[in-house]
Formats: structure tokens, sequence, C-alpha cells
């Protein structure tokens, strides 16, 4: 039981908080994957319906989100010809304000916080899905990756120093 008590002190999210906050967001099936540690929290959900809820104004361009970013606490593109990566990869050069690097800075984290190696490869295949939705959530510096082609949406976040 002591065991049980330090690691979730060590954890950065409960399940239950991280699925009511995307619950906010998205149409949420179950859990598939979840771990949290002091560096990280990934999951992988199901999701009932692949799009984001209504009250998500989802940018179907980069300069758009940009702007977005500097008002909104959670943003979201989806450029249908373009995958996350490559969301990312051009919001990151943008000097209009810092998603694209929070962005990146978070996917970095992916690798270490995704142990399982099946699931790692689903959340880089999902991010180099052309279409694929792509959020940030300013609040718990969480970066969500919606793979509409099989409802899954995936979440990360952490600090990498």
């Amino acid at each position: 039981m002591l065991l049980t008590l330090l690691l979730t002190a060590c954890a950065r999210d409960s399940e239950a908080s991280l699925r009511d906050r995307l619950g906010q967001w998205f149409y949420l099936g179950s859990t598939q994957y979840f771990v949290s540690n002091r560096q990280c929290t990934g999951a992988m959900v199901s999701v009932n319906v692949a799009h984001a809820r209504q009250s998500v104004v989802v940018h179907n361009d980069w300069n758009a989100a940009n702007y977005a970013f500097i008002n909104d606490a959670m943003v979201a593109v989806q450029i249908a010809g373009a995958s996350p990566a490559q969301t990312i990869e051009v919001m990151q050069q943008s000097r209009v304000n810092n998603f694209g690097r929070e962005a990146l800075s978070v996917a970095a984290l992916a690798g270490a916080c995704f142990e399982d190696k099946a699931v790692a490869r689903k959340v880089r295949d999902a991010l180099m899905r052309r279409g694929a939705l792509l959020a940030f959530d300013r609040d718990s510096r969480g970066l969500m990756i919606l793979d509409p082609a099989f409802d899954r949406l995936f979440f990360v976040s952490g600090e990498i120093w």
C-alpha cells in the first residue's frame, strides 16, 4: 500500500482528471493506455466520434492557429493535406508565438512516455497521418493528436528540463 501511495504521489496526473480535461474537447471512449510519472503523462483513448466537440474551434490555417494561440488556452488545427508533424514544423518556424515550439518540446517526450512499443508506433503513425487533428492545451502543456483513421486520441504532456 505504501508503494502505491508513493507511486501515485510521483504521478503528474490521474487517469480520471485527464479524462475530465479531454472530455471537454473530445467524445471519449475507453482508455487504451495511460501512464503518468514525474516527467510526463501519456494516454491513448478511443473516441466515439472522430472529431472535436463543437465547442472547439478547429483552425484549418496555420497562421490562424498561431494567432489564436496568443489568446486561447487550447488551440486545435487540422490541415487536410498536412500531418501533425508537418504542422508542428511549419508552426515552429513562425515568428508569431510559441505554438510550434511548445508542441515540439512536448512531442519530444512521446518516446519516453509511451514505453509500450506498439502504442509508440501508433503515436508515431498518428503524428505522420495527413489530416489528423493537432491540439495543444497551454494549461497542462498537453499535446493531443486525434487520429480519425483509427478513432484514437493521443495525449502527452510534461517538462523536458
